[in-house]
């Protein structure tokens, strides 16, 4: 008798809500996936791993030094990309300097420069800032640093505004040698490249205690200036 009860009940219950397949609203995770069972259950792959490198996760943990030195390391990993001369650079400024037989590694001028700035130290000499050579920048730039040059004038003299430079992560730029200058217009200001103006650029080289080397991008030869003078510099940076 109870079990008959059981079946009228069941019975009753199946007519009032008859299960019709069109009725039903199926959710499904796997929905939006050709292949739901492997797309589900196996770890995401990067089509590019080293694209994914620079722009690392936990970025946002490393404060602008920790980040820009990463990602300066990575042109001596397996990340490594090749540039040519005129290429963007890793900093997104443009190439004007190779260093190795491979590509690696050279010079890469910003997209940016400074106008009306000086170079500092009026009548003082810096010892140490006396390169002219292709690398010779970053000793001059880094010597100029320890003598805390003021401005004659007032203000910032290029050394400290392009120390505080900064683009896409990168902060490691510094203010040419004379060379270093002249290889920028023969290499990048002739062709159009680089964002130069028709005018003077301070050099990192110190002439003598009043004066500094300049590199003219519109006649294209260096003259000295006295230190005072405001004109134009232009970031660079190795990579």
């Amino acid at each position: 008798m109870k079990r008959y009860n059981f079946l009228v009940l069941l019975v009753s219950v199946l007519v009032l809500f008859p299960a019709r397949a069109d009725d039903l609203e199926v959710f499904t995770p796997y929905a939006l996936y050709d292949n739901p069972i492997v797309e589900f259950t196996q770890e995401p792959e990067y089509d590019d791993f080293c694209t994914s490198s620079f722009a690392p996760y936990g970025a946002l943990e490393m404060d602008e030094e920790e980040m820009s030195q990463y990602l300066t390391s990575l042109q001596d990993g397996p990340c490594a990309r090749i540039y040519e001369v005129g290429d963007e650079g890793p900093a997104g400024g443009r190439v004007f300097y190779i260093s190795d037989d491979e590509g690696k590694h050279g010079l890469e001028a910003a997209p940016d420069d400074f106008s009306g700035v000086e170079w500092g130290c009026h009548g003082i000499k810096v010892e140490g800032t006396n390169h002219t050579e292709i690398g010779g920048g970053k000793d001059n730039s880094d010597a100029h640093a320890e003598f805390n040059c003021k401005s004659r004038w007032g203000g910032r003299v290029a050394f400290d505004v392009v120390k505080d430079y900064k683009l896409h992560g990168y902060l490691d730029w510094y203010v040419p040698s004379r060379d270093e200058l002249l290889t920028m217009k023969s290499e990048l200001s002739v062709k159009d490249l680089g964002n130069f103006a028709k005018s003077c650029y301070w050099a990192s080289t110190e002439a003598w205690g009043t004066f500094s080397w300049m590199v003219n991008f519109g006649s294209g030869g260096y003259v000295y200036g006295e230190k005072s003078l405001r004109v134009r510099v232009k970031p660079i940076r190795t990579f």
